[in-house]
């Protein structure tokens, strides 16, 4: 049986996310004026909604947040073992 999603907003599901996602982050950066205005903004509620998106990008969407971390961290570490050697290697003119 198909689930008839109905939804209350005229643009893609990753552009709603993204949106939201720019919006928690700007009102974790000015919490402090925020919670003056709406005390249950107080932490853990961005922190919670953060989670929420990431959840969602993840469950419905299937996109996986952290897989460019990842691959960047391993592009890191392959470049790191050489680098390292190189610049044991290497001497400062005096």
């Amino acid at each position: 049986m198909a689930v008839t999603v109905v939804r209350d907003y005229h643009c893609k599901d990753v552009e709603l996310l993204m949106a939201s996602e720019t919006i928690c982050t700007s009102a974790q950066a000015n919490l402090a004026f925020l919670v003056t205005k709406r005390a249950n903004w107080a932490d853990p509620f961005f922190p919670d909604m953060q989670a929420r998106i990431t959840l969602a990008y993840s469950e419905h969407l299937g996109i996986d947040n952290a897989q460019a971390l990842r691959t960047a961290t391993a592009v890191l570490k392959a470049v790191q073992i050489p680098a390292q050697k190189d610049i044991a290697e290497f001497q400062s003119p005096d």
